[in-house]
């Protein structure tokens, strides 16, 4: 009986890993720690932790599309992060900002459903100013540890004068 069950588990790690699999630990490297992950119709969207700073990558799995800062950017990168409030729930957000464009990184839960059920949205707005550029929602399983108390332990604090973020309504049901 333990070889029917050892055989089909050595199977899927020859395989490779599984989307369930990679979607726990994005686009993160092995010594780094996700505290945000999830799959959109683009591709990943990951907030990796190393210790020591954030660091965002967007992309698939072996084809990284974005990273900030860049892999070559010794500087400390300017995240800003901030909760949100809402009727039955509330969200956190990480933002930042790179070539003029803002990217907030969110996840958020609130009675947007129908009849008025709790709803869990989730993604990236990315704007110019006060104009939508693009909106990535996630959609399946979100990995997310965003909040008050990684924001505490990474020095993140909210923009000065504030940022208001509010979710497009592209990422509502």
């Amino acid at each position: 009986m333990a070889y029917r069950i050892f055989v089909p588990l050595l199977f899927i790690s020859i395989l490779g890993p599984t989307t369930a699999g990679w979607a726990n630990t994005g686009l993160c490297a092995s010594r780094e720690r996700a505290v945000f992950s999830c799959e959109t119709d683009k591709g990943v969207v990951s907030i990796c932790e190393d210790g020591v700073k954030l660091h965002y990558r967007f992309g698939k799995p072996g084809n990284v599309e974005m990273s900030y800062p860049a892999d070559d950017d010794t500087a400390s990168p300017a995240f800003n992060a901030d909760t949100l409030t809402f009727s039955g729930g509330g969200g956190a957000y990480v933002t930042f900002i790179r070539k003029g464009l803002r990217y907030t990184i969110f996840r958020a839960s609130g009675r947007w459903g129908q009849h008025d059920e709790t709803t869990l949205v989730g993604g990236v707005a990315v704007a110019r100013g006060d104009k939508e550029v693009t909106n990535l929602a996630c959609h399946g399983g979100t990995l997310s540890s965003l909040g008050p108390s990684l924001f505490r332990r990474d020095g993140l604090h909210a923009e000065t004068p504030p940022y208001d973020f509010e979710i497009p309504d592209g990422f509502f049901p």
